[in-house]
């Protein structure tokens, strides 16, 4: 079974909805401040199971890459994508880092960091939101006139 978070879209528009006060709805904004958070929470730790695992899948491949750009792999590696060059070893980390999977996986690596860090900032919004639903219950107060 894959561990799999929502994309950052669908996170984006759940959270518009469920970050959401409305003065007529106070009280239910309230209780539901934490089944909010628990959402969120889950949500990030999904998020930092995957980039555990990217993390990992990373390094792994890093070892595959050294040991081809190396000329230590097996020799059907070299049958599958010839190296027609002779690299220095000086230069392997470059070859490395230029490689078309390394690349597409520090991509993934990055956008699952950039979606941690947004589902933090949600957690931090949501963290606050009882000092937001005071001033909201003060506003009604306010306007109500009363004191």
């Amino acid at each position: 079974m894959r561990i799999q978070s929502k994309p950052i879209t669908q996170i984006e528009e759940e959270a518009l909805i469920d970050l959401e006060l409305r003065p007529d709805r106070v009280e239910l904004d309230s209780t539901n401040t934490p089944s909010i958070f628990n959402k969120y929470n889950k949500e990030l730790r999904l998020v930092k199971t995957e980039l555990i695992n990217a993390q990992a899948a990373y390094k792994k491949l890093w070892n595959k890459k050294w040991y081809y750009y190396m000329g230590k792999s097996h020799p059907d590696e070299y049958k599958k994508k010839p190296l027609d060059i002779k690299i220095m070893k000086a230069d392997v980390k470059q070859f490395i880092l230029a490689d078309d999977d390394v690349l597409k996986l520090g991509v993934t690596i990055e956008m699952l960091e950039m979606k941690q860090k947004y589902i933090m900032d949600i957690l931090a919004q949501i963290n606050y939101r009882g000092y937001h639903i005071g001033n909201c219950i003060k506003a009604q107060i306010f306007y109500a006139g009363k004191n």
